[in-house]
C-alpha cells in the first residue's frame, strides 16, 4: 500500500500549535496556495515515528518536497517541527495517511535502543572536547543557514513572493 503510516494525524489548521503561534497558520495558508493544495486536505502528521512505502518513485518526490517545505518554513522565519511539511508534502504527492498496522510499528518503540538515553552515555573523547573549544557546532549552524539561504535564492519566487 502506498502512502505513510503514522501513529496520528489531523486536519493541519486544527493542530493547536498553527493556530497559536505567530505566523505560522499565515505560512500554511500562503505555501499551500504556493503548492496549489486545499488545506481541507491536508493533515499534520505526528513525526515521531511513521513509516513510507515504496511507490514507484513517488516516496523520492515526498523526500523532495518535504526538504523544500521545510525550508520554506525556516526560509519565513517560521519554526515548526517536522508534522507540517510532512502533511503538506503527503498531500502534494497525493499519498494516503493512515494509522492501521500502527501498533506493530509501536512495538519497534519499546526496543530498549529506542530507550537508549544517548546524552547521558556518550563518551567524551578528546576530540570532541578540542571540537566544543572551537565551537564547531556554531559554524556547522552557520553552514546550513547559510547553505539555505543559497538555495532558495536559486527558486527565489517560491521562497520570497
Amino acid at each position: 500500500m502506498s502512502g505513510i503510516t503514522c501513529k496520528g494525524f489531523m486536519p493541519i489548521l486544527e493542530h493547536p500549535p498553527n493556530q497559536s503561534f505567530p505566523g505560522r497558520k499565515e505560512a500554511i495558508h500562503k505555501l499551500a496556495k504556493k503548492l496549489e493544495l486545499p488545506l481541507k486536505k491536508v493533515s499534520f502528521v505526528q513525526e515521531n515515528l511513521f513509516v513510507i512505502a515504496r511507490d514507484n518513485g513517488r516516496e523520492i518526490q515526498f523526500i523532495q518536497e518535504w526538504g523544500k517545505i521545510g525550508r520554506f518554513f525556516e526560509v519565513q522565519k517560521v519554526k515548526t517541527k517536522d508534522g507540517n511539511p510532512i502533511g503538506l508534502a503527503t498531500a502534494k504527492v497525493g499519498w494516503n495517511i493512515r494509522n492501521d498496522g500502527w501498533q506493530e510499528l509501536a512495538q519497534v518503540m519499546e526496543h530498549s535502543f529506542a530507550h537508549w538515553d544517548w546524552q547521558k552515555n556518550q563518551v567524551r573523547t578528546f576530540w570532541d572536547k578540542v571540537g566544543d573549544k572551537l565551537q564547531f557546532e556554531r559554524w556547522q549552524y552557520l553552514y546550513r543557514l547559510l547553505k539555505t539561504q543559497l538555495i532558495a535564492l536559486l527558486n527565489f519566487d517560491f521562497y520570497y513572493r
